[in-house]
């Protein structure tokens, strides 16, 4: 990559990140994460559409308001998802599923699962830097603890055209930096969730559709407490 586009993915995320901190200490219950990923997206023309597969990892850091407390985490995980492009709308979006397991700086084991939703409209789909934001529905369970979170994130992606692994399909991998904010939803259960992510949008597959839906219920196999 060009020294100019490296600068501009980082001046990028520098005012994402100075936004969302600025929106971080205004929240009361909120939640604030660091999120750093290294993945790869599978994609395959159909006519004038295109669908693609999402899979990586992740490395997670941030903090999470408990009452008057604020409790420090560091997670590991993975992501997956699904995405489609409509070649004459030039509409692109994508649900995709994070679920990550650490511990916060007291030791305690922390559990985060989201489910993160984006969509823009661009003449190129994919360009390193551009800046991707969307909104997300947040479960996080720390010991018998677990609350929901609703919320925004953005970033920068960085990478290219790499070796394809599945016949018949163009593999682009990458880097990317994002930075999640959210907002509690008091006694929302696993069947809440925000209106800003489609889950009956007619691109969505039924069998992802069912992945997302029993996503979450191991938070909530135990009953909860209050965070």
């Amino acid at each position: 990559m060009r020294r100019i586009e490296r600068v501009r993915v980082q001046v990028l995320s520098g005012v994402i990140l100075l936004i969302l901190a600025v929106a971080h200490c205004a929240m009361a219950q909120n939640l604030f994460i660091n999120i750093d990923v290294a993945g790869s997206l599978d994609a395959r023309f159909h006519g004038l559409e295109i669908s693609a597969t999402i899979t990586g990892d992740v490395s997670l850091v941030g903090d999470i308001s408990r009452g008057e407390s604020t409790a420090w985490f560091s997670t590991e995980g993975s992501v997956n998802g699904v995405g489609f492009r409509s070649i004459l709308t030039l509409i692109s979006k994508g649900w995709i599923l994070l679920s990550a397991t650490g511990e916060t700086v007291d030791g305690e084991l922390i559990d985060i699962r989201s489910l993160l939703y984006a969509v823009r409209q661009s003449l190129i789909p994919l360009k390193a830097g551009d800046l991707f934001e969307g909104v997300h529905h947040t479960v996080i369970r720390i010991g018998g603890s677990v609350a929901v979170y609703w919320g925004e994130f953005a970033g920068t992606l960085v990478g290219g055209l790499a070796p394809a692994e599945i016949e018949g399909t163009i593999r682009l991998s990458g880097t990317g930096s994002f930075h999640l904010t959210g907002k509690l939803v008091p006694e929302a259960d696993s069947a809440d969730y925000p209106g800003t992510i489609p889950l009956d949008d007619p691109d969505l597959p039924e069998g992802f559709l069912q992945t997302i839906e029993e996503f979450f219920d191991p938070l909530f196999a135990q009953e909860p407490q209050d965070i």
